[in-house]
């Protein structure tokens, strides 16, 4: 059963989706609450309307990759698990983010190869839980505790500590990865969100008594570390693969708001949740939080394209100034040319820019448009189009969302482009104001000054609402390719008023659904117009403006674009290379010791990433080492060890090697003065007997990384590694000591915590320290091993 839980969404909306899932039908089952109860009240109605054992609990913004059943069943084999979420792009704790050129799928696939460890989960949250219903401990009979926290905002955490308390486990699902869009539950209401938020913060850390460092995000997921970067949480690995779909797209910060760039955004989302692999090569202002609540990561340097890709199917240029970047990319892989035409570029700006946009036009072999305006204008110019798409607004994401419509409330778009008619709208607007309207800017920069309320730029959610409270919205742009704007509005059941500029003019009728003006003159007389519409007039423009979805939309121009590319190519699986994606880092000085690069162990004849083979000599006089550890300590940020070593009367071995899982992963030298080691020893020295070495975790990852292929990595985790400190002898290694890793380095959320030994074999350097190796001494062998060793002090005393 798959129950659609409503939270007294408007009636417009609630019926149009209770139609969508009738005719979807079973296992689909609709169920709506007559007031609105926020997240944690709707959940714990939906969750005590099933009576299944296992309810996995989807926020609507969530999408789910194949196979994703038969993964959220695992966990729960251990009786001991009670709730269970995967990892996100967009989960707080739970997030592992896109590198560049990848996408949520890609990262999923490559989870999947994973063995699943279900580590503890730090903290957990509700865009997706899996619960087991007998084994979950409720509040007063409900799974959210809302008589606390209300409609939103900290719940999901407190019932992760709640499970925890009742001594049941709260964990990851760490081989599923699913995509979730985010910050979708209070729309325009930013400010209360945000306060409801800190309120419920402080409620939850009163109740639980634990500390914010418990909660942070990079602390999660020690089973994923090699596979993830521990600083930015980005994943590491990718595969070679074919693109069947490349755009190439400029971007600036006025690409995120809304027009062309977001088109491109929703094709390359969509295309990859249906499996066809598809990428955006972007140049400019890529802004990595903007995509982190996307599906993918564009490539953002030519040159990663080409060495994580090995084929193209199509290649399309977004811009006129993209053109020439495409054309390469399109030679290198031996394709045509496509343009995305969404605009008459070369209309914009002044005439050497459009000298230039009709030259770079002659490198297209093709175009895909988005109206019939913009096919008539690439014929002009001698472009063949190949596809003419139905576009138009996402109906899942622009549709009326409240009755409460203002009668004289006007939305008027203002744009710092002067193609885009701003002098117009303020023009416009002041008119519209001196008539008794309720004028109302949007688009431009909130802090500057206009003649009457800015909203600024807003998101699609934010437009949504605001066109469904506006009875009109005025968008003057002089050229438009489509004209998304009055779309958007039709959709909301707004009605637009617009100039003619090209696309919209032949979807919409003037005085039947819409107003059109035919220059600019019309702007003295549109307020009279509006004045004298009769409620019966306005009214059946309402209802005919929303007719015009049926014509035109982003899921119909979808659908012909995918099956332009079916029909079109032939879409391949991706290979299954697989490399690790990360530069070697900087190897950082450290006081008073440093490391030694790999590549700079030849100098040593040693050879990187070698198993070391330990001397087995025995010990007599002349291999003889003394020396202490005076403390090890191991945990999640670094390694560091620190002591002194001396081998026969007064040599220091060449070299203090680390080794994990018998690998040689790091070397340093004994560089640091030990006057009290000669001193006790009776020994007139000056070498450097000392050593203080400080690995990184990071660096040490990126070591053992470099020695195990991908199978093998995938399944890696910190438990059961060992890490040997070892010294460098003429050409021999010996062991000082080791370090396994068990269940005491691991806190109850799975990291790896602080350990250290303080001493490893007397509390006070350096009497009696003669250093029994454990190549050859048992414990039992130690005290005549050290009664030796002062006899051969006695004796060489004696000699001077």
């Amino acid at each position: 059963m798959v129950v659609v839980s409503d939270d007294c969404s408007p009636t417009n909306v609630s019926k149009r989706l209770e139609k969508i899932i009738v005719a979807v039908g079973a296992p689909f089952v609709y169920r709506r609450n007559e007031k609105n109860l926020g997240f944690g009240g709707n959940c714990n109605e939906a969750f005590n309307f099933v009576s299944t054992d296992l309810v996995v609990i989807l926020n609507s913004d969530v999408t789910l990759p194949p196979d994703w059943q038969r993964r959220v069943l695992a966990p729960f084999s251990d009786p001991a698990v009670a709730l269970a979420s995967p990892l996100s792009n967009r989960a707080d704790a739970q997030s592992i983010f896109y590198p560049s050129g990848s996408d949520w799928m890609e990262i999923d696939g490559l989870l999947l190869k994973r063995r699943p460890l279900f580590p503890d989960a730090v903290k957990s949250s509700g865009f997706m839980f899996v619960i087991h219903k007998r084994r979950v401990p409720l509040v007063n009979g409900q799974l959210f505790d809302t008589e606390t926290y209300g409609k939103g905002y900290w719940e999901d955490t407190d019932l992760h500590y709640r499970v925890k308390s009742h001594n049941f486990r709260s964990v990851l699902i760490d081989n599923l990865y699913v995509k979730h869009l985010g910050f979708q539950s209070y729309g325009l209401d930013r400010e209360n969100s945000i306060a409801l938020s800190q309120i419920n913060q402080k409620k939850f850390f009163e109740r639980w008594k634990v500390d914010e460092s418990d909660l942070v995000p990079t602390r999660v997921i020690p089973a994923l570390d090699m596979l993830r970067s521990r600083k930015n949480r980005k994943f590491l690995w990718r595969r070679v693969r074919r693109l069947d779909v490349l755009f190439v797209l400029p971007l600036s910060k006025g690409s995120y708001h809304s027009g062309g760039a977001n088109v491109i955004f929703d094709l390359v989302d969509g295309l990859i949740d249906i499996g066809i692999s598809a990428g955006i090569l972007a140049s400019g202002e890529v802004d990595e939080k903007f995509f982190f609540g996307r599906g993918f990561m564009p490539f953002v340097e030519t040159a990663d394209l080409f060495r994580m890709v090995n084929d193209v199917g199509f290649v399309f240029a977004t811009s006129g100034h993209s053109i020439a970047h495409a054309k390469g990319v399109a030679h290198r892989f031996a394709k045509p040319l496509h343009f995305f035409a969404q605009g008459p570029e070369s209309f914009f700006g002044d005439a050497p820019n459009s000298a230039q946009i009709l030259r770079l036009f002659s490198l297209v072999d093709g175009s895909v448009t988005v109206s019939s305006y913009m096919s008539n204008y690439c014929k002009a110019l001698g472009i063949t189009s190949v596809l003419q798409l139905p576009l138009g607004p996402s109906q899942q994401k622009f549709f009326e969302v409240t009755g409460d419509r203002k009668k004289e409330l006007i939305a008027i778009h203002v744009s710092s482009q002067l193609n885009k008619g701003p002098a117009l709208a303020v023009t416009l607007g002041a008119i519209l104001e001196k008539q008794g309207f309720d004028v109302v800017y949007f688009g431009s920069d909130a802090n500057i000054k206009l003649p009457g309320r800015s909203l600024g730029p807003l998101s699609w959610s934010e437009l949504r609402q605001l066109f469904s409270e506006a009875t009109y919205m005025a968008d003057l742009s002089i050229f438009e390719g489509l004209g998304f704007l009055p779309l958007e509005a039709a959709f909301c059941g707004c009605i637009p008023i617009f100039t003619k500029k090209g696309g919209v003019d032949t979807i919409f009728e003037d005085k039947k659904n819409a107003f059109i003006l035919t220059d600019h003159t019309a702007i003295t007389t549109i307020a009279g117009i509006l004045l004298n519409l009769s409620d019966t007039e306005r009214a059946g423009m309402a209802i005919a403006v929303k007719e015009i979805k049926e014509r035109v939309s982003f899921e119909a121009a979808f659908k012909h674009f995918t099956n332009f590319v079916k029909d079109t190519a032939i879409l391949e699986t991706t290979r299954q290379q697989v490399y690790y994606d990360r530069p070697q880092p900087e190897m950082r000085a450290h006081t008073p010791s440093y490391l030694t690069h790999l590549t700079e162990l030849s100098d040593l004849n040693l050879q990187p990433l070698s198993e070391v083979v330990y001397s087995k000599k025995s010990l007599d006089c002349k291999t003889l080492l003394r020396g202490h550890i005076d403390g090890i300590s191991v945990d999640i940020e670094s390694i560091h060890a620190h002591g002194w070593v001396v081998f026969g009367d007064a040599e220091t071995p060449s070299s203090i090697g680390v080794l994990m899982d018998g690998k040689l992963v790091a070397v340093a030298p004994f560089n640091v003065m030990r006057s009290d080691v000669w001193e006790h020893l009776n020994i007139i020295a000056s070498e450097k007997c000392g050593f203080d070495i400080i690995l990184p975790m990071e660096e040490a990852i990126y070591r053992l990384l470099s020695g195990l292929n991908f199978e093998d990595v995938v399944n890696w985790s910190w438990n059961s590694v060992k890490i040997e400190f070892a010294v460098l002898v003429h050409s021999e290694w010996f062991l000082l000591h080791e370090v396994s890793l068990n269940d005491k380095f691991f806190n109850e959320a799975g990291t790896l915590k602080s350990y250290s030994i303080q001493t490893v074999l007397n509390a006070e350097p350096p009497r009696d320290m003669y250093m029994g190796l454990r190549s050859g001494i048992p414990r039992r062998m130690k005290s005549k091993f050290i009664k030796i060793a002062n006899n051969i002090r006695r004796i060489n005393s004696s000699d001077s």
